[in-house]
């Protein structure tokens, strides 16, 4: 190998990576000194982001220092058009594979968060006709312990769904009308990937190359994959957004329409912030080019998909013929409340939080997904173009949740930035193309060594690691979900303090066709419970059931409350011995 075969690529995006997570790492450091908090974030880094982004940064160093070979025929075929369709159609048949896959082998179909619990909830609601499920009257009083958080609350609880917005579970329940359910957020990645190809060759032409970075960094994220394993609505504002994206820049009086379509879905997924959020810089653009036309059609378009969305839920308790158990919690008010609420738990100190979700974030990327990013960034925010928008709209987003909701809770990845994977891709297909110019100050051939090597680590490494720590956070609940539902009580009291995540075990079918009944221990009077156990045999889930099956430990004690029902549960007086839990 001749001195002219080995180069380096540019050691100072490298090095600014490593920068930018060490960081993220420090403020990390400083918000649990200050708050005294060990949170859901703090888990993720120690148990399992930290060893990755370790190695991340092992790796860079490695990158910036070391030679490496300059040439080899994969790198030099990037821009073969048979190539690239090779790539593209690979992606997407690995991203279905493996999601489709990856569902029912590392998550064994089982909706850890309940943010996907009730996307499947509400999407059986949907497929069997109705808005909402009737609650049979005999269990209408118990309805806030057998659903105790986010229930769509109405007077009497005659009925019950999500307080999320319906498109998500109404998309799936069209899925499954052809059984195909289990694809549904397979195949909104998969369209993802397809329109992250389609704008990349918009932009660059002539740089097929930059079109098949962009689809690798996305396809092979495993943020992406992992989200597509599961019923959460942010594989569809990915894939939504994109395709929005690619209707929006072909601007003609047809495709304004259908982005507008896009636009109503894309609102009414799960949550009316996220999609606005990516559009709005995008529509700023139209104003600021003076495009007034365009630029009135889209913010008026959106002023009322905002409003249909947030009258969403008044407009469905009059469908069911029922009403708000709290007057104001349907319409308006119910965001207003919502909105409300966030901002008085406003705390500077969530930036701390936002720093270990961006951490997360990069660990669940392609290894050089940060270096192009970085690679690109001072150009693509401020020069004219779609990069901009893209690039200031994660901005605003991120900014958004840090004043509302820094705390992402269960994820793969940062989801809130979900809807961003597509278009930070073809921001880092920039960066891209800014180390490969051979006028530049890059060392293309040396680039793309390493682009081809990172690419095999995500496959081969990142995708295994991820899919075993994903296996090992799920497995306890799954066990214990098992062994709640395998009970051969009537009833089972879930005493969830103690317990990580504890309360996401009591989970119910909407139309209660499942045995054992399963409530929250804190939500049932003492009064009722005498009448439960006079009805059947009431069992008792609590920490040490948990602890046996995996369930990690939380700080946390349970009250004199707790200590009065188990009372009552060991008198036999009461209520009969009730069988004990049998591990699945």
């Amino acid at each position: 190998m001749t001195a002219d075969a080995v180069s380096r690529p540019i050691p100072r995006v490298l090095v600014r990576s490593i920068l930018i997570v060490a960081a993220l790492a420090a403020l990390s450091i400083v918000h649990v000194r200050a708050t005294g908090l060990f949170d859901i974030a703090d888990v993720y880094l120690l148990e399992q982001d930290g060893l990755v982004l370790v190695l991340l940064c092992a790796g860079l160093f490695a990158l910036s220092r070391l030679p490496l070979a300059a040439e080899t025929r994969l790198c030099d075929r990037l821009s073969d058009p048979a190539l690239g369709q090779i790539v593209l159609w690979s992606c997407i048949a690995s991203v279905l594979v493996v999601a489709t896959a990856g569902w029912s082998l590392v998550l064994q179909r089982y909706p850890l968060s309940l943010d996907e619990f009730w996307a499947l909830f509400d999407t059986r609601i949907f497929a069997r006709g109705l808005l909402a499920a009737p609650v049979p009257e005999a269990w209408r009083p118990l309805a806030a312990a057998l659903q105790p958080v986010w229930r769509l609350e109405v007077v009497g609880d005659t009925v019950w769904g999500s307080t999320y917005l319906p498109v998500n579970a109404a998309l799936r329940a069209a899925f499954g009308a052809v059984g195909a359910e289990d694809l549904a957020s397979a195949a909104w990645a998969v369209l993802a990937c397809l329109m992250t190809w389609r704008l990349a060759r918009r932009f660059w032409p002539d740089r097929q190359d930059a079109a098949v970075v962009a689809v690798l960094l996305l396809a092979t994220s495993s943020q992406l994959l992992f989200t597509a394993m599961t019923p959460y609505a942010m594989s569809a504002h990915l894939a939504l957004n994109m395709a929005w994206l690619v209707l929006f820049l072909e601007d003609r009086p047809w495709t304004r329409v259908a982005a507008v379509a896009v636009g109503l879905l894309a609102c009414g997924l799960h949550q009316l912030i996220f999609h606005p959020l990516f559009v709005a810089p995008f529509v700023l653009e139209l104003w600021l080019a003076r495009r007034w036309r365009a630029a009135a059609f889209y913010t008026v378009s959106y002023a009322l998909i905002g409003g249909f969305w947030t009258l969403y839920w008044s407009l469905l308790l009059d469908v069911v013929h029922a009403h708000a158990a709290i007057a104001g919690e349907a319409g308006a008010g119910f965001w207003l409340v919502r909105v409300t609420q966030l901002l008085q738990d406003f705390d500077p100190l969530g930036a701390g939080t936002v720093a270990k979700n961006l951490l997360r974030f990069i660990a669940w990327q392609h290894p050089l997904a940060l270096p192009l990013l970085l690679a690109a960034l001072p150009g693509a925010a401020l020069a004219k173009g779609p990069l901009r928008p893209l690039v200031w709209g994660a901005v605003l987003t991120l900014l958004v949740v840090f004043v509302l909701m820094p705390e992402q809770g269960l994820g793969f990845g940062y989801r809130y930035l979900h809807g961003f994977l597509g278009g930070l891709a073809l921001v880092g297909a920039q960066g891209w193309i800014r180390l490969t110019d051979p006028t530049g100050d890059g060392r293309p051939l040396a680039v793309r060594t390493a682009f081809v090597a990172a690419t095999a680590v995500a496959v081969l490494v990142l995708l295994p690691l991820h899919a075993w720590q994903s296996w090992t956070l799920a497995r306890p609940y799954i066990r214990a979900s098992a062994a709640i539902a395998g009970s051969r009580a009537d009833v089972v009291l879930v005493e969830h303090t103690g317990m990580r995540h504890g309360l996401d075990l009591v989970r119910n079918d909407p139309f209660l066709a499942n045995r054992p009944k399963v409530m929250s221990l804190y939500r049932v009077e003492t009064e009722t419970l005498r009448q439960l156990c006079r009805g059947g045999t009431v069992a008792l889930f609590d920490r040490r059931d948990g602890y046996r099956l995996g369930v990690p430990a939380l700080e946390q004690s349970p009250g004199p409350y707790a200590a009065r029902i188990r009372a009552l549960l060991a008198d036999p007086s009461v209520c009969r011995p009730a069988p004990a839990f049998a591990a699945p």
